[in-house]
């Protein structure tokens, strides 16, 4: 079976992302770097694969904006509570359709 463009990406557990890089670091008024509340950051990429002019559309196959929002909100809220599950905790990834996800049908469009 031969699958299309359309088949190679397969977003998972609210994971999201673009070919435009999203600036995820701001200055504040006095503050060193910090990083932008990731439900900012997705939303810009929602907005991106949303976008009729870009590819978003073709090569995101499955979005789970709820989920996506949810989980950028959660990390948001550990942050302000000075809690991290870690380096990526909030970071806005994508995940190939060749890779199982529990419910989804693997495409395995490479």
């Amino acid at each position: 079976m031969k699958f299309g463009r359309r088949e190679f990406l397969h977003l998972a557990a609210g994971a999201v992302a673009t070919a435009t890089a999203v600036p995820s670091m701001v200055r504040g008024q006095g503050q060193a770097l910090k990083r932008r509340p990731a439900r900012d950051r997705l939303e810009e990429a929602l907005s991106r694969i949303a976008d009729s002019k870009g590819e978003g559309a073709r090569a995101c196959l499955t979005v789970y904006t709820q989920v996506a929002r949810d989980a950028a909100d959660a990390a948001d809220a550990r942050a302000r509570a000075g809690i991290s599950l870690g380096p990526l905790d909030g970071a806005i990834v994508s995940i190939k359709d060749l890779f199982d996800v529990a419910g989804e049908p693997t495409r395995a469009g490479s």
